[in-house]
């Protein structure tokens, strides 16, 4: 057992969130993630895939008091890093597939999030992946966020080194912006890609935000994080 899946068998759910927070802190600013994401309209449907224990999907749900979410995860316990009082407005879907989604009811989104998970899928698996995201929503009109990040440097090599040997994914493989686009928009040929300034606020955490028109994927108001540059497929 990896000392990540230890820690969380032997802390109280809360200890584990509050612990996780410092030692994810090491490797990613998730406020700057946060300022970096469109703001989801009113109403919306988000399914974050591979939310693990929730803590981009609490501060997005604080931002945004006016959307539900579902959280999708093949790990047997996810969610911890939720606040209780946005527990009633979170699906928590533990040991679950992707292509299980809609059997398990998960309604049709309109916001989708995948941070920090394509690294951790082998890159045989990836396009399978996306796939399944696609055969979810159809024809649907989605955005879709994809948080990750790029190899190089040092702290890309701790981060890696931390998947391995903490968090216990001896497979975790890191993958460029450009890799992350050319794969996204093969499945969804039809989204723009609109690449964020996390980079350069954070490298190397970067985000991709995918989407159907110019303004829906605009950064959160607060202006903080602004994207920089666009791809359209």
């Amino acid at each position: 057992m990896s000392a990540g899946r230890l820690a969380r068998a032997l802390l109280p759910e809360r200890i584990f969130a509050r612990a996780a927070e410092s030692y994810r802190a090491l490797f990613v600013d998730l406020d700057a993630v946060v300022d970096c994401l469109p703001a989801p309209p009113p109403g919306a449907e988000i399914l974050d895939v591979g939310g693990g224990d929730g803590a981009v999907l609490d501060r997005l749900l604080a931002r945004h008091p006016g959307v539900r979410a579902t959280l999708l995860d093949l790990a047997p316990r996810v969610g911890a890093a939720i606040a209780p009082e946005r527990r009633e407005r979170v699906r928590l879907l533990a040991a679950t597939r992707l292509a299980d989604a809609r059997a398990r009811g998960v309604p049709a989104p309109d916001w989708v999030m995948l941070s920090d998970v394509l690294h951790h899928v082998p890159r045989g698996e990836r396009d399978a992946l996306l796939g399944e995201l696609r055969a979810l929503v159809g024809e649907r009109p989605i955005t879709l966020v994809v948080k990750d990040v790029a190899p190089g440097g040092l702290r890309s090599r701790m981060s890696v080194l931390a998947d391995r040997w903490i968090s216990g994914d001896r497979g975790v493989e890191l993958l460029a912006p450009g890799a992350a686009i050319a794969l996204v928009q093969r499945a969804f040929p039809r989204l723009a890609a609109h690449e964020t300034a996390l980079l350069r606020r954070d490298p190397p955490n970067y985000c991709v935000v995918f989407a159907a028109g110019g303004a829906a994927a605009r950064p959160d108001a607060s202006g903080r994080c602004s994207r920089h540059t666009t791809t359209a497929s």
